[in-house]
């Protein structure tokens, strides 16, 4: 039985109905806008879309703050490693970070606040941050980042020096989003 097929058992037993075996996975279904049903709030944790969480292309913090709120106070509660917060401190190299996120992404609202706490709290100036919200498409609204960076998911964390990617973070991190951001800034050219 493939995990699907054992999912969608589970999901029955616990009194959901039309549960379906889905042949390409969650994604490919949630990408299709196929229907999904909530029971007793579950999947519906999200505030209700407002007018920032429409935007697309290029937005501030402020934007992303107002949009989902949830964003800032799971920035404000991560508790980033300060041993390794303050090694990141110490880059002296400037770089860029491109954060590509998806409103509607469990994964960019999960690891978006943990990449600006590490990166907030480590309060250098040479690390600039610019955040891209894409739709389900991963389409930025015609601003031709998310296209340029050939994105494939959301979170994506693109780390760039000198105009080169020196690494990126995908979905979630491999060790610890501090950790994973450290690794790249001091192996990077």
């Amino acid at each position: 039985m493939s995990t699907s097929a054992r999912v969608a058992q589970a999901f029955e037993s616990e009194g959901y109905k039309d549960v379906y075996v889905l042949k390409g996975g969650w994604m490919d279904w949630y990408m299709n806008k196929f229907p999904v049903e909530k029971k007793d709030g579950l999947g519906g944790n999200r505030p209700p879309a407002g007018p920032e969480r429409e935007l697309l292309g290029k937005i501030t913090l402020d934007q992303l703050y107002k949009g989902g709120p949830e964003y800032k106070q799971d920035m404000d509660a991560y508790p980033a490693n300060p041993e390794i917060v303050g090694e990141i401190s110490k880059i002296d190299r400037k770089t860029q970070v491109y954060a590509f996120i998806g409103w509607w992404c469990p994964d960019s609202a999960k690891e978006a606040p943990k990449m600006l706490k590490s990166l907030n709290a480590a309060a250098n100036p040479n690390l600039a941050v610019e955040v891209y919200s894409v739709d389900r498409q991963l389409k930025d609204g015609g601003a031709g980042m998310a296209s340029k960076f050939k994105l494939e998911r959301v979170p994506t964390f693109v780390f760039m020096r000198n105009g080169a990617e020196i690494g990126r973070i995908v979905e979630y991190p491999a060790k610890s989003m501090e950790e994973d951001i450290l690794k790249i800034l001091k192996s990077g050219r």
